[in-house]
């Protein structure tokens, strides 16, 4: 859960990584499933997480601390997407992807766009 109540969405892991076996999912707090596409990065600080976020192709979140330490030069025209974001937007700026999803449905959709061709912008 978020601190400030910003998002009360669950991301369901294991349900995703089940889903989308191809996909890797590095998690900020502890995913709670032992699947070989889910890596637990919640010992991480927030530069070990903005590092490794580098590296990914698409980036999903709740808008927490965890995912905004992800806004890197590098990542700034990446797929990203906050579920049930419920407070002020932070990306306001011309040509950002970020997207703000309401439910499941919605992040499956954003998570298919991204599992077919990962270098589109959703």
């Amino acid at each position: 859960p978020t601190r400030s109540g910003h998002s009360h969405f669950y991301f369901d892991i294991n349900k995703l990584a089940t889903r989308f076996p191809e996909l890797k999912f590095f998690c900020t707090d502890n995913p709670c499933c032992n699947l070989p596409n889910v890596v637990d990065c919640s010992n991480r600080n927030l530069v070990d997480l903005s590092f490794i976020s580098n590296g990914c192709e698409a980036i999903i979140g709740k808008g927490s601390g965890p995912f905004l330490c992800t806004l890197t030069e590098v990542n700034r025209k990446k797929p990203k997407a906050v579920v049930q974001y419920n407070s002020h937007p932070f990306w306001l700026y011309r040509d950002n992807p970020l997207r703000n999803l309401k439910d499941e449905s919605e992040l499956l959709g954003f998570l298919e766009r991204v599992n077919s061709n990962p270098l589109i912008v959703v």
